[in-house]
């Protein structure tokens, strides 16, 4: 069949039928239900949606692309308005509970631990020649251990493996 195409602003919906002849008061209701799960951010968001009818079923798919995330939702009912209403409001959950996580990720403080770092005194050019020379030979001497010039403190910010992938 088909397809349906909405665009605006950024949105792109596409809607499909498999199975059943897509009318224009269907169409504009999932584009309706539709749009307003996906006003979650202000990037290029894609969205397919799939209505078909299986046996005595009316089955509703929503795959939603956006930034580098999937989103997929099915519903299943009776009549086709009630599983659109199904899908569109499974995708706001999974929408939600993921902008959940971003603020969440977003609000907490950051775990800052401080590391002491020391500075050797760097290897006059004399000293290097020598080093090297010997090691060319492998002769085996007793090195001085480096001086330490200065201690500083560096920030070293701790995360947990779930920040860390979201980073």
């Amino acid at each position: 069949m088909p397809n349906k195409i909405f665009n605006d602003e950024g949105l792109t919906i596409q809607i499909y039928g498999k199975t059943v002849l897509v009318t224009e008061p269907m169409k504009n209701y999932a584009i309706e239900k539709i749009s307003k799960a996906a006003k979650i951010t202000h990037q290029n968001i894609h969205v397919h949606c799939t209505l078909d009818i299986q046996k005595l079923e009316n089955h509703v798919s929503i795959l939603m692309t956006f930034s580098h995330f999937n989103v997929k939702v099915e519903a299943a009912t009776d009549e086709m308005y009630s599983a659109i209403d199904k899908a569109a409001d499974k995708l706001s959950q999974v929408i939600k509970k993921w902008k959940g996580k971003l603020l969440h990720h977003h609000h907490r403080p950051l775990i800052v631990e401080e590391a002491e770092v020391k500075e050797i005194e760097p290897y006059q050019d004399e000293d290097l020649q020598i080093y090297n020379q010997e090691i060319e030979t492998m002769e085996k001497r007793e090195y001085a251990v480096p001086k330490i010039v200065s201690t500083k403190t560096h920030p070293i910010k701790t995360l947990t493996p779930s920040e860390a992938m979201m980073k």
